[in-house]
């Protein structure tokens, strides 16, 4: 992974090709500090795992994707779960036979580039489980309220 700072508040981040996205995402935010903030790319990636949450049994269904892929679009947020930094991220992927899949982002392979935009912002987000969902969700509470 290569990144250069891109003034106070965004970096331009490039995970080379045989390194895991999420992990060196993760990587990335502890290095920095970031407990909070966006992240978007494109690329082209292999061995991916993408998921669909059932909200009705609370199951996350996993898909393998190990083919190269066009990453069409990656979009997510940096966070903490249990103080450690916690990446959700979202993923189109664009197939050879110009067809196009999505979903939560497990895992993916770098297959020649990922380009990133990251861009952290001040202050933290921390995750709580919410036992109505099943999933860990912005705990908001004890920030900033604009209502």
């Amino acid at each position: 992974m290569e990144w250069r700072s891109m003034g106070e508040d965004a970096y331009c981040v490039r995970v080379e090709r045989g390194e895991e996205v999420i992990e060196q995402l993760t990587a990335f935010a502890t290095e920095r500090g970031i407990s909070a903030g966006s992240v978007t790319g494109i690329g082209a990636v292999m061995d991916s795992e993408l998921g669909y949450y059932e909200l009705e049994t609370k199951i996350y269904h996993r898909r393998p994707f190990p083919e190269d892929h066009e990453l069409l679009s990656l979009i997510g947020n940096f966070s903490r779960v249990e103080g450690k930094p916690y990446v959700h991220a979202h993923v189109t992927l664009g197939g050879a036979d110009f067809k196009v899949v999505g979903g939560h982002l497990f895992k993916a392979v770098v297959a020649v580039t990922v380009e990133l935009i990251v861009r952290p912002l001040a202050g933290e987000v921390d995750r709580r489980l919410d036992e109505t969902c099943g999933l860990n969700l912005w705990n908001l509470a004890q920030g900033d309220s604009a209502s």
